[in-house]
């Protein structure tokens, strides 16, 4: 919703006031659209809701208070590199010396 300055103070733009602003904009007949069509009238009685049905938000409050669900496993799975290939592990020892073309021995899980 759209706020707009006035002399005696502010005044809130609802969307149908909004639509009945735009409807006064014109279009030239060519490039105008079906949509622009329908939405240059305003809604009757028949059209608009008879009652609004909300939803609760209990799961949202709680989602926000506490955060999302993370998992504080252990993760045992070891690093592979993109660099040597899918079979080859860059060890601790061996960070700056991995690579295949570098190293003659073979990969460097071979030590």
């Amino acid at each position: 919703m759209e706020i707009r300055g006035t002399e005696d103070g502010f005044e809130a733009l609802t969307p149908f006031k909004a639509a009945a602003a735009l409807r006064y904009i014109k279009t030239h007949p060519v490039f105008r659209t079906s949509n622009q069509t329908y939405g240059n009238r305003l809604p009757t009685v028949h059209e608009m809701p008879t009652c609004f049905n909300s939803l609760s938000s209990k799961f949202s409050t709680q989602l926000r208070t506490t955060g999302m669900y993370r998992n504080h496993g252990f993760n045992t799975i070891m690093e592979r590199s993109d660099v040597t290939g899918t079979d080859n592990f860059i060890t601790f020892y061996d960070r700056l010396n991995f690579h295949k073309s570098y190293n003659m021995n073979g990969p460097s899980f071979s030590h």
